[in-house]
């Protein structure tokens, strides 16, 4: 398997794993870079975000039927997915 070196600029804002998943700490803007076995090199702007304080939904009630599924909008840009199952 080829190496790489994957580095975070800001690991206070995001974390990087030797496998290049990153894991957002606190909000703010960070620059990945990976650095392959040969010296090539890579680099990403990430963003993270504040996760949200409150979630609530765009409407008081739905009806779904058994077996029906319904989305849901939900303020601040999250999304539900609610699905009716029979007793």
């Amino acid at each position: 398997m080829q190496q790489r070196a994957n580095k975070s600029a800001a690991e206070a804002i995001a974390k990087v794993d030797g496998s290049g998943n990153v894991q957002g700490v606190k909000a703010g803007g960070t620059k990945i870079t990976v650095t392959t076995y040969n010296g090539k090199t890579a680099a990403l702007s990430v963003t993270v975000v504040a996760a949200p304080t409150k979630v609530a939904f765009n409407a008081s009630g739905y009806t779904v039927y058994n077996g029906k599924t319904v989305n849901t909008a939900v303020k601040r840009g999250w999304m539900t997915q609610a699905t009716a199952m029979p007793k």
